[in-house]
């Protein structure tokens, strides 16, 4: 199995590039003393046809001698070929005008498998930015609900801090009255402690006053 894989992976790629090397066009006009011919192409990979490709045609087919030539411009449906070796070409080919012609070219299959890498790599770009804006299009879709996701989580804590808040001066309002109370029966009871202090103060000494004494003789 291994080794029919490794052939088909062989084979594939040359029944493919034989394909992409042959095209047919038609002889538009001929002017054989500048060696130009121009060609009218009309098949989807003509745009690969561009000036400096070199290609091989034949009008009589059974004929095995080609005519080269390289293209030296071309326009939407036709290409002008510069042919070196005109007096041979049209001693083995029908130059004549209208006649179709089979074309063989490796620069152009060249050319198409060069475009192919550059699609594969467009490839795999579109794919990473088709991701990404897959992503920025589900963040966009979803805006409007993660907003109002936004919005309830912030009610949520909003709500729920004003409770602890409410809570919070409950506790304090709670705290004041029993601060209150407590200062009120602290100071009463300071109040009756300074008063039997008062009443039960001892002094230094048990002698009179002379100058009380003095007075109080005097009253007598």
């Amino acid at each position: 199995m291994g080794i029919r894989f490794f052939i088909l992976i062989i084979i594939f790629p040359t029944l493919v590039s034989a394909s992409l090397t042959k095209f047919k066009a038609r002889l538009y006009s001929v002017k054989k003393e500048v060696n130009l011919l121009k060609f009218r192409v009309d098949f989807p990979n003509a745009r690969f046809l561009t000036p400096g490709t070199e290609v091989k045609f034949r009008t009589n087919l059974s004929l095995g001698y080609f005519c080269e030539g390289v293209i030296l411009s071309k326009s939407v449906n036709h290409i002008l070929l510069k042919v070196p070796h005109m007096e041979n070409c049209s001693r083995y080919q029908n130059l004549s005008q209208g006649i179709n012609a089979d074309f063989i070219s490796a620069d152009l299959e060249k050319n198409i498998i060069s475009t192919r890498e550059l699609i594969k790599v467009l490839n795999k770009k579109r794919m990473a930015i088709f991701g990404k804006l897959k992503r920025v299009k589900k963040r966009l879709t979803s805006f409007v609900e993660r907003v109002s996701a936004a919005n309830t989580r912030y009610d949520t804590l909003r709500h729920r801090l004003e409770t602890e808040r409410q809570e919070a001066l409950l506790a304090l309002e709670s705290e004041k009255i029993m601060d209150i109370q407590n200062f009120k029966n602290f100071s009463s009871k300071l109040d009756e402690i300074d008063f039997k202090l008062e009443k039960y103060r001892i002094y230094d000494t048990n002698s009179v006053d002379e100058k009380w004494s003095l007075d109080y003789s005097r009253q007598n």
